[in-house]
């Protein structure tokens, strides 16, 4: 990860100290039964993405493992929340047409930061397809800390920050980087 960057610039290992990354307070984030918005006690399973939307994010691996998701859920229909922008967005919405899956994706585009509490009411689960890039292996996103805050199970791919960050099966789920049908699994 960043040490072993830090490390090949020639600074000496025991000069280096590594301190995670984490989130603020966020109060009254559990709301009462009746103001959850999500998809709770519907056959709607949630899916949600929020951040920028560029190559390296690994939006396209969702995407192609829509299908397959879609083939094992049984009765319950699948829904994808993207909220975000960049310069993938559009590359992202024609692969969701030429896919079929169109009535199943939402993008919101940018959103203001007091509707995120919002956005994180209406969906279950939040993927972070990380793609196994040098920026993604050695800078960590906050994304999973912030969709823990708000009580969301997070699905990550294996790449460094996220495998030091998530215990699989405990506080979320890994997935093999780079690789839709082990996210689809």
């Amino acid at each position: 990860g960043l040490k072993q960057t830090v490390t090949e610039w020639g600074i000496e290992p025991s000069k280096i100290e590594i301190i995670p990354n984490g989130v603020g307070k966020f109060s009254n984030f559990l709301k009462n039964d009746g103001e959850r918005k999500r998809s709770e006690g519907t056959k709607d399973l949630v899916i949600g993405y929020m951040g920028a939307i560029v190559p390296y994010e690994g939006l396209d691996l969702l995407v192609k493992a829509a299908s397959e998701i879609n083939k094992g859920i049984g009765n319950k229909t699948v829904r994808y929340v993207i909220v975000g922008d960049g310069t993938s967005k559009s590359s992202i919405e024609d692969l969701v047409e030429a896919e079929g899956l169109q009535g199943q994706f939402e993008f919101t585009g940018k959103i203001p930061h007091e509707e995120i509490t919002d956005i994180y009411d209406r969906i279950d689960v939040v993927v972070i397809p990380r793609l196994p890039e040098r920026v993604c292996e050695i800078v960590p996103a906050l994304k999973p800390l912030e969709a823990m805050k708000h009580g969301k199970l997070v699905v990550c791919s294996d790449v460094g920050p996220s495998e030091e960050l998530i215990v699989d099966g405990e506080n979320g789920f890994l997935f093999d980087k780079g690789d839709h049908q082990s996210l689809a699994d």
